[in-house]
C-alpha cells in the first residue's frame, strides 16, 4: 500500500516536472520565435530604409543631371539665340537678315533637340507607346549613333506581357547597366539578351570591356562597390522580387545576370 502510494507520488512528481519542462521549453521556443520576428522586422525596416535612401539619392542625382544639362547645354544655346535676335535691329541688308535667320533657326533646332533628349530620358516615349523591347531597341540605336561602341538586343523565347511598372523598372536597370559600360568599361560592344522562360524572365547585359577592378583572369562572381547607380539597381531589383549577380574577368568584360520570377514580374511593382 505504501509502495503504491509512493509510486503515485513519484509519478505525479515526474508528470509535474515533465509538464513544467514542456511549458518552459514552449516558453523558450516562443520567445525565440518572437526575437526572430523582431530581428526580421528590424532587418526588413533597415532594408526598406536603404532602398528608400537609394531612391532619394537616385532622384537627387537625376535632378542634378537635368539641372546640369539645362545649365551647360540648353542655357547657353538660348543665350546665343537671344544675342542673335538682338542683332536684327542693326541689320539692313536682306541677304544678311536671311543668313541671320538661318543661324537663329539652327540654334533653336539644337535647343529643341536637347529639350527632347532630356524629356525622353525622364519618360521614354517609346516605352509608354510600344513596350519594353522596342524601347530597348531605341536605346541601342541611340548608343550606336554615338559611334563609340555597338549595342545589340537579342530575344529568345516567346514574349509575354509585363505590367508598365515592371517594364519601367527593367528599362531603368538596363539603362543604368549600359551607362556603366559606356562610362567605365572601355567596351566596344554591349549585348542585351532576353530569355522569356515559362517560370522566369532572364536578362543578361554583357560588355567586352576591361572588366571590374577586382576581377581576375578567370570569369568569376564579383561583389560591386555600393555606388548610387548600383544601389538604385538593387533597389529596383528587390522591389521586383528578382535577383541580380555580376560576373567579370580582366580584359574580358562584365556580365550582369538578372532573374525575374514570373509571378513577381507580372505583379504590380511600385518604383
Amino acid at each position: 500500500m505504501e509502495a503504491s502510494a509512493a509510486s503515485v507520488v513519484v509519478g505525479s512528481l515526474v508528470f509535474a516536472l515533465l509538464t513544467l519542462f514542456i511549458f518552459l521549453l514552449l516558453l523558450y521556443l516562443n520567445r525565440r520565435v518572437l526575437r526572430h520576428k523582431e530581428e526580421m522586422h528590424r532587418m526588413e525596416s533597415a532594408r526598406q530604409r536603404e532602398m528608400l535612401q537609394a531612391s532619394f539619392e537616385a532622384q537627387e542625382k537625376e535632378r542634378k543631371r537635368i539641372g546640369s544639362d539645362i545649365h551647360d547645354d540648353i542655357g547657353p544655346l538660348l543665350s546665343t539665340v537671344k544675342l542673335l535676335m538682338n542683332r536684327f535691329k542693326n541689320l539692313q541688308d536682306p541677304q544678311a537678315v536671311h543668313q541671320h535667320i538661318t543661324r537663329v533657326n539652327q540654334r533653336m533646332d539644337e535647343a529643341i533637340q536637347l529639350v527632347r533628349t532630356v524629356a525622353r530620358d525622364l519618360t521614354p516615349v517609346v516605352l509608354n507607346k510600344f513596350g519594353l523591347l522596342l524601347a530597348l531597341e531605341d536605346l541601342c540605336d541611340r548608343i550606336n549613333q554615338s559611334e563609340q561602341l555597338e549595342a545589340r538586343l537579342q530575344v529568345q523565347g516567346r514574349e509575354y506581357e509585363l505590367n508598365p511598372q515592371t517594364e519601367l523598372a527593367l528599362y531603368r536597370i538596363i539603362q543604368e547597366l549600359c551607362n556603366n559600360a559606356i562610362r567605365h568599361a572601355e567596351a566596344a560592344h554591349i549585348q542585351i539578351h532576353f530569355a522569356f522562360e515559362p517560370e522566369r524572365l532572364q536578362i543578361k547585359v554583357a560588355d567586352d570591356g576591361k572588366g571590374l577592378p577586382s576581377a581576375g583572369a578567370e570569369t568569376q562572381k564579383i561583389e560591386l562597390p555600393k555606388g548610387i547607380g548600383l544601389r538604385n539597381i538593387e533597389a529596383r531589383t528587390s522591389m521586383l522580387g528578382a535577383e541580380i549577380r555580376f560576373e567579370s574577368s580582366k580584359n574580358k568584360g562584365t556580365t550582369a545576370i538578372l532573374h525575374v520570377p514570373m509571378p513577381q514580374a507580372q505583379a504590380l511593382a511600385t518604383i
